[in-house]
């Protein structure tokens, strides 16, 4: 239950970072670059805002894991198989939902957003 929450909390971090810099992609999109570079920026943005999540998650799981072994029953709170799953699970989730936000982002009508603005 709780990777479900995180994976939809993730999504919705990623969509709402993108959202916020319509009007700064609107107006990269008018100066010239294509919109594969756009696609390419936020994307890589998004996935090392996702990497670095990753990371300081899996330092707070195992300097928790006195803490989390006590809420567990029948798993190991370091178990490798359970905590790769998640990171995966994590990283998937995070892939899709950058690249769904970046593909938004990268059709975005420089003119309509400018305009809404």
């Amino acid at each position: 239950m709780a990777l479900l929450i995180a994976v939809i909390g993730l999504y919705g971090l990623m969509s709402f970072h993108v959202t916020q810099r319509t009007t700064e992609l609107a107006v990269r999109l008018a100066l010239g670059p294509q919109a594969w570079q756009v696609f390419a920026v936020v994307l890589r943005e998004l996935m090392l805002v996702a990497g670095v999540g990753c990371a300081l998650g899996l330092m707070a799981s195992v300097s928790l894991r006195s803490y989390v072994s006590s809420i567990l029953f029948g798993v190991s709170a370091t178990d490798p198989v359970l905590l790769g799953l998640a990171i995966m699970t994590l990283v998937v989730v995070a892939i899709l939902a950058a690249w769904l936000a970046a593909q938004r982002a990268a059709s975005v009508d420089p003119a309509v957003a400018l305009r809404r603005e």
